[in-house]
């Protein structure tokens, strides 16, 4: 279920394209990851389910615009490539954090962990979206 989530995520940025700028788009995979993380540890497995396939489908959403947003700013393409290889360094370290963490019963901290670099991702992007998108 959750590997069709992300895939009605990534159809929906298909689609979607740049109807709605990037803003809405990025605050709205924001939004729906911060909810899904914010309930993963529900104590009813329906919700647990709910929580991964929205969190799935979001984060194809927010990718995708991040990148867009970024390269709409960035002629060199230099930051962008800086970027993918932060993004792969973060896909990289996160889940060895988060399993320390785990290992040692920490459960809400990996939690909040998240929700903390997930609002501080979305802060860096706030001057570009600032700045207003170019055509």
């Amino acid at each position: 279920v959750s590997a069709a989530s992300a895939l009605l995520g990534s159809i929906v940025v298909l689609v979607a394209g740049n109807r709605f700028g990037r803003r809405l788009p990025l605050f709205l995979g924001f939004a729906l990851t911060i909810a899904a993380i914010g309930t993963i540890h529900a104590a009813n497995e329906m919700m647990y389910r709910v929580a991964i396939s929205v969190f799935t489908f979001a984060w194809p959403v927010f990718a995708a615009y991040q990148f867009a947003l970024i390269a709409d700013h960035n002629p060199s393409d230099r930051v962008a490539a800086l970027v993918t290889a932060a993004n792969w360094a973060g896909l990289t370290a996160g889940p060895l954090i988060a399993g320390e963490l785990l290992a040692t019963g920490a459960d809400a901290r990996v939690q909040w962990l998240s929700i903390l670099l997930d609002a501080a991702a979305l802060l860096t992007l706030l001057p570009l979206m600032r700045r207003g998108e170019r055509s």
